[in-house]
């Protein structure tokens, strides 16, 4: 008795594409795009959390889009440039703009400069200048 084969070919005519359909079409990017930038560009202190909140979406949604990173960027711009005016005119206070840098990546960098003094040479440069 022969065994028979089922297979399973795919007759429609588009094929189908692996992965998840995106949750949003490129016109809503757009359009998220265009009130994103109005957001940074009418706030002096743009907040990525509270946009996405205001928008109902979710935030990693303006991480993961090219188009959106970059506004993000723009926002992170925008508030760190508003930190350090603010810490400079004495508009806000020097404690909260250092911690709020930090938070965007900044660093505190103490450079030490260390010395070695060779004993010999100096004992003949002091002889020198007292004789």
């Amino acid at each position: 008795m022969e065994k028979s084969c089922n297979t399973l070919i795919n007759t429609s005519k588009t094929p189908k594409k692996a992965g998840r359909k995106p949750k949003h079409s490129p016109a809503e990017i757009e359009i998220l795009k265009a009130e994103f930038l109005e957001y940074i560009e009418t706030n002096e202190f743009p907040k990525i959390n509270e946009f996405a909140y205001m928008k109902r979406i979710n935030r990693q949604l303006l991480y993961e889009n090219k188009e959106l990173r970059e506004l993000t960027e723009l926002a992170n711009l925008k508030k760190t440039a508003a930190y350090e005016k603010g810490m400079i005119d004495g508009s806000l206070q020097t404690a909260g703009c250092i911690f709020a840098l930090k938070q965007h990546g900044w660093k505190d960098r103490q450079e030490v400069e260390t010395v070695i003094i060779d004993k010999k040479k100096a004992k003949k440069e002091l002889e020198k200048l007292f004789e």
